[in-house]
C-alpha cells in the first residue's frame, strides 16, 4: 500500500520545486516585490483631506519684508499653521515635518498622516545662502512653510489675492516678478546708484513711497524711465567732455600806494613846502 502511494503521479514534486535553493530570491526581496505590486489604500486619508481642505482658508499676510528699495507683505509659518490646525484635527489628520542636514543642505520631509494609519509625504531641500545656525533655521522655516502650503493647498493671502475685496482706494500693484525685473534693470544701468535712482523715480514719477506701491500696469513705464534717465546722464557726461575748459580771469594788480614820510605827506609835497620862502602868500 505504501509502495503504491509513493508511485502515484500526484505524489510527485510540482515542477517549480526543480528550482535550486540558490536561484530562489531571498524572503525579504519576495516581500518587497509583493509590497510594490500591491495597491496602496489611501481612501480614508483622501476622504479626510477633502473635508479638511473645505475648511482651510487663506493664510493672511501679516508680516512685512524690507528689500531695501521696496517692501512686500507675506504670510509667515505661524499664519499658515493657524489656518490648518483645526481643519486637520477635526478630520483625524496630523502634519509631521522632519528636518535633517546632509552635506550642508537642509532637507525637510513633510508627512500628512490619518488616524487610520494611511499617509502621504513629500520632501524638499535647499542649501542656505550663508552658514551658521540662524541661516539653517531660516531655511528650515522656509521649507516648512512652502511644503505644507503645497501639500494642503494653502494660499498665502496677499495684495493680489485680495483683489476681489479691494476698496475704491486700492489698486493692482506690481507683481514680485515685475519688481525683480525693475531692480535688475536699475542695477545693470546704475550699479551702486540704483537704489537712489529708483527712489527718485518712485517718488517723482509715480508719487508713491515704495516700488511695491507702483500700479501694476506701469512696468513698461518704469523700465522706460530708467533707460531715459541713463541716456540723459550719458549725454551730460559726453557734453562735459567736449566743452572747452574756461580759463580763470587774471586778477588786476592793485595800484601801488605813494610813499609817505612820518608826517603822512608824499615826498614831493614835503619838498615843495620846504622850498617856500617865509612871508610868501602861501603861508
Amino acid at each position: 500500500m505504501t509502495e503504491e502511494l509513493s508511485n502515484r503521479p500526484d505524489d510527485q514534486a510540482p515542477p517549480y520545486s526543480e528550482m535550486s535553493p540558490t536561484d530562489a530570491p531571498p524572503p525579504s526581496e519576495m516581500l518587497h516585490r509583493i509590497m510594490l505590486d500591491a495597491p496602496i489604500d489611501r481612501s480614508a486619508l483622501y476622504t479626510a483631506l477633502a473635508a479638511a481642505q473645505g475648511e482651510i482658508t487663506a493664510a493672511e499676510a501679516t508680516q512685512t519684508a524690507d528689500a531695501g528699495s521696496y517692501q512686500f507683505k507675506y504670510a509667515d509659518l505661524a499664519a499658515c499653521l493657524e489656518v490648518i490646525r483645526k481643519p486637520l484635527s477635526n478630520n483625524g489628520l496630523c502634519l509631521i515635518q522632519l528636518p535633517s542636514l546632509i552635506d550642508g543642505e537642509v532637507h525637510m520631509e513633510t508627512i500628512l498622516a490619518h488616524e487610520s494609519g494611511q499617509s502621504i509625504s513629500c520632501e524638499m531641500s535647499m542649501r542656505p545662502d550663508k552658514g551658521g545656525p540662524q541661516a539653517i533655521g531660516a531655511t528650515m522655516t522656509y521649507l516648512r512653510r512652502y511644503s505644507l502650503s503645497a501639500m494642503l493647498g494653502v494660499a498665502q493671502y496677499d495684495d493680489d489675492a485680495a483683489s476681489a475685496t479691494k476698496g475704491a482706494d486700492e489698486y493692482d500693484r506690481l507683481s514680485p516678478r515685475d519688481i525683480d525685473e525693475i531692480l535688475q534693470k536699475a542695477d545693470e544701468l546704475f550699479d551702486d546708484k540704483a537704489d537712489f535712482v529708483i527712489e527718485q523715480m518712485v517718488t517723482l514719477v509715480f508719487n508713491v513711497k515704495h516700488l511695491a506701491d507702483v500700479p501694476g500696469d506701469q512696468l513698461k513705464t518704469a523700465l522706460s524711465r530708467l533707460q531715459n534717465t541713463y541716456s540723459r546722464e550719458q549725454k551730460k557726461a559726453k557734453d562735459a567732455e567736449k566743452a572747452p575748459v574756461a580759463k580763470p580771469k587774471a586778477k588786476p594788480k592793485p595800484k601801488a600806494k605813494p610813499e609817505t614820510d612820518q608826517d603822512g605827506l608824499p615826498p614831493t609835497s614835503r619838498q615843495d613846502a620846504d622850498e617856500r620862502e617865509p612871508g610868501s602868500d602861501d603861508e
